[in-house]
């Protein structure tokens, strides 16, 4: 892997669990070291070696005081924050993250889990830091805070390292795609790519030069096996593709998503969103019930 990550990169990492996605990211931050090569960490300043900030995003949101106030946990003392080097009042900074009004003065012990990942990411993008890293950011999150984050990530002037499996949230905010091999495949070598359909596109073209290369050995086994595959159902199931792998891991967390909006939804009396997102819901269901009985 030959890889550079400069100002206004938008890396995201794409792979099944566990293929090492995470630990790529260590490495590529200092974190770790590697079995071989070697990693160059710049600096902002020619006078000050490695001196490049780094923010995470936390999933557990544990960096919120849930006893504070909203504009408190962004603005602990007075009432201006910098942000991007210039002073902005906290709260025309925190209706931009969607928080006006009277919301502003709640404890954040009253907030939605959407509305607490909102707050998290006000408060990320006021650090001073050269490199974001979001690691699954789009859990739970609602569609408006999606907007907002992805609006926040493109005034954001340093490097941005996103995990997602949230391909239409990638597609949004990446530029380059560092795609991890799927387990099948012989060749173990990073693949990059400039979006989500430029991978599909290679994927389902290696997979096909794949399929074609034992296609006289199927076809010979096929006659002399046909008589025991139709004993089982199961047998004849198609094995998951290593894109239907991804979106079998991540289900679950598509379905709270989808079941967080519904209730938002009708919270506010939203019929016509109450029902698509229950067909939605519906959907990945059946969806998930038929990918569960595929072979892996």
């Amino acid at each position: 892997l030959s890889l550079l990550i400069t100002p206004k990169t938008r890396l995201s990492l794409l792979g099944h669990n566990g293929c090492g996605k995470s630990t790529l990211i260590k490495i590529l931050l200092g974190l770790e070291n590697p079995d071989s090569g070697s990693v160059f960490i710049g600096s902002t300043k020619s006078s000050h070696a490695s001196d490049i900030k780094v923010s995470y995003f936390e999933q557990s949101r544990d960096t919120l005081d849930l006893k504070k106030s909203v504009f408190r946990n962004i603005c602990a003392d007075g009432d201006f924050v910098s942000y991007r080097g210039q002073p902005m009042h906290a709260r025309s900074y925190l209706d931009r993250f969607l928080f006006s009004g009277q919301k502003v003065d709640l404890p954040v012990s009253k907030l939605s889990g959407g509305e607490q990942a909102r707050l998290r990411i006000a408060q990320l993008m006021l650090k001073e830091a050269q490199v974001l890293v979001l690691d699954e950011p789009t859990n739970d999150l609602d569609s408006d805070t999606l907007d907002v984050l992805e609006d926040a990530l493109s005034e954001f002037n340093g490097a941005v390292i996103l995990v997602t499996h949230d391909r239409y949230f990638m597609d949004a905010v990446s530029n380059q795609i560092l795609a991890f091999p799927p387990e099948d495949f012989e060749d173990r070598s990073l693949q990059k790519f400039s979006s989500y359909l430029q991978w599909e596109d290679w994927y389902e073209n290696e997979t096909n030069k794949k399929s074609s290369s034992t296609t006289s050995t199927t076809k010979a086994s096929g006659a002399n096996n046909s008589a025991n595959n139709d004993k089982s159902s199961e047998a004849n199931l198609k094995k998951l593709s290593f894109s239907e792998k991804l979106e079998l891991e991540n289900i679950e967390t598509t379905i709270q998503k989808i079941e967080s909006e519904l209730g938002f939804a009708t919270e506010k009396n939203d019929y016509n969103k109450m029902a698509q997102l229950q067909k939605d819901l519906e959907e990945t269901y059946a969806r998930w019930e038929s990918l569960s009985k595929r072979p892996t």
